[in-house]
């Protein structure tokens, strides 16, 4: 009996260490994905703010003078809108009006910085709804927390 009790204790340690091993691989997996995924854009606060990453690629797209000539294009679309709603307009346009030109440049933005569309894409939307509070007056609120 105390035989079979001690190869009991000696496996269930050795699967506590298999485990152990395993918990090990899945984050050493999961930090691996992580950075695969290369530097965020915006922060994940509220409102978005651009990070240094975004904000090197605002420069490289020429986001800052494209907003600010769309802008006051846009404005009937957000007149008498609160900024979520204007930043929900923002990220609509960005997903489907862009020119042909401002898609080349966010192409050569994914290509040249080895990130990823949405990402680029953010600071687009970013930069836009900036563009559209700042020109409506909108009071733009952060998040409590």
């Amino acid at each position: 009996m105390l035989g079979s009790t001690n190869t009991s204790v000696a496996g269930l340690k050795q699967a506590v260490d298999d485990i152990k091993t395993d918990i090990r691989d899945i984050r050493t997996n999961i930090t691996e994905i992580f950075k695969s995924l290369g530097p965020a854009a915006v922060t994940r606060s509220s409102p978005l703010t651009l990070t240094d990453f975004g904000h090197q690629l605002s420069q490289r797209l020429q986001a800052v003078a494209w907003a600010h000539d769309l802008a006051p294009t846009l404005l009937d679309k957000v007149q008498n809108k609160q900024a979520f709603q204007i930043d929900e307009y923002a990220e609509d346009y960005v997903k489907r009006y862009l020119s042909a030109d401002m898609k080349d440049r966010v192409a050569l933005c994914v290509y040249e910085y080895g990130t990823n569309r949405p990402n680029v894409l953010l600071v687009l939307r970013v930069v836009l709804r900036d563009e559209l509070i700042k020109l409506t007056g909108v009071e733009q609120h952060q998040q409590a927390g």
